[in-house]
């Protein structure tokens, strides 16, 4: 998904495009100061991506554990064996909690899009007359 600068490779800009160009402004409403507007759509996309990344963390930087293991059973007796399974398991450790991460940022993104939708709709049912 990145190069070895950090930067998406061209096959992640395909599957994401939103993802390498310019975050979207925050508006503001020149009702006064203060006032936040926020696309909720925009919100739910984000935290949508955001799980699908989470996933894709697990698949992507997964894949080599064949490759691991059978090199592991491989050097079974030598030093490198361990070496290389403890290395492999902290590696997991850590794409592991990088997708957790990315899953309950998106998740909280949708609860936010979600939350900040029925208290629009409430509030509104509020300057209703009745």
């Amino acid at each position: 998904m990145f190069d070895k600068s950090g930067n998406l490779t061209p096959a992640a800009q395909q599957q994401f495009p939103d993802a390498g160009g310019t975050p979207a402004a925050i508006i503001t409403s020149s009702v006064g100061p203060g006032v936040l507007q926020m696309d909720t759509t925009i919100l739910k996309a984000c935290g949508d991506r955001a799980n699908t990344l989470g996933s894709q963390v697990i698949t992507e930087l997964g894949a080599p554990q064949l490759d691991i293991t059978d090199a592991v059973t491989s050097l079974i007796g030598l030093d490198s064996s361990g070496a290389l399974n403890t290395a492999w398991s902290l590696w997991q450790q850590q794409y592991q909690n990088l997708s957790t991460t990315l899953t309950s940022i998106g998740q909280n993104l949708i609860a936010g899009a979600t939350s900040t939708t029925e208290t629009d709709h409430h509030n509104a049912g509020h300057f209703r007359p009745e």
